[in-house]
C-alpha cells in the first residue's frame, strides 16, 4: 500500500557506503514507521518501505537471514 501523506521532503537522508561519489547513489532515511529509498539525483520518486521488511532485507544481503 502507498502512503500519499508521509512528508519525504523533510527527512534526514543518508548517502550508501557503496556509492561512488558521484551521482549514482541510493539514499535511505527513516521517516516514521518506514524506510524511504530514493536516487539521489531525482527529486523523486521514494520508495517507501515498512522498517521492519526493510532490516529484513538488509539482514538478507549481509547474509544474516541465509545461513544455512
Amino acid at each position: 500500500m502507498f502512503k500519499h501523506d508521509v512528508d519525504t521532503n523533510s527527512a534526514a537522508w543518508v548517502r550508501s557506503s557503496y556509492s561512488d561519489g558521484g551521482s549514482n547513489c541510493v539514499e535511505a532515511a527513516a521517516i516514521g514507521d518506514y524506510t524511504g529509498v530514493r536516487d539521489s539525483k531525482l527529486s523523486g520518486p521514494v520508495q517507501l518501505h515498512a522498517a521492519a521488511a526493510w532490516r529484513h532485507l538488509l539482514d538478507d544481503i549481509q547474509g544474516k537471514a541465509l545461513r544455512t
